[in-house]
């Protein structure tokens, strides 16, 4: 499957940012093992790191294998504590998806 480039968008809950670092792999579909092509890149942030922005072509050359991505978030200073349920990723002209966060207290680990 080769959909050619797909521009990938996130929007990070409440009380954290992106740093901008983004990552994928392609991985063995049984065992969720990476098997190659791990990758690092930037991404373009927006909104004081609320949002972060790259376009990928994420081709599969067999339904043996499935492809991940990872994108690092870091709490706000000061964030308050508590669950948020306001993230999103947007894939394409697809339907959003809820990305979720949770701000521990300081006295959690």
């Amino acid at each position: 499957m080769n959909p050619g480039d797909i521009t990938f968008t996130l929007k990070a809950p409440t009380g954290f940012v992106f740093t901008g670092w983004l990552t994928w792999a392609y991985h063995d579909v049984e065992t969720l093992q990476a098997k190659g092509n791990l990758e690092t890149t930037q991404g373009k942030l927006g909104d004081g790191g609320r949002t972060l922005t790259f376009t990928h072509n994420p081709y599969l050359s067999t339904n043996k294998e499935c492809l991940g991505y990872g994108a690092q978030v870091t709490a706000v200073d000061g964030a308050t504590p508590g669950r948020y349920t306001d993230g999103q990723l947007k894939v394409g002209a697809a339907n959003p998806i809820k990305l979720k966060g949770r701000v521990l207290d300081p006295n959690e680990d």
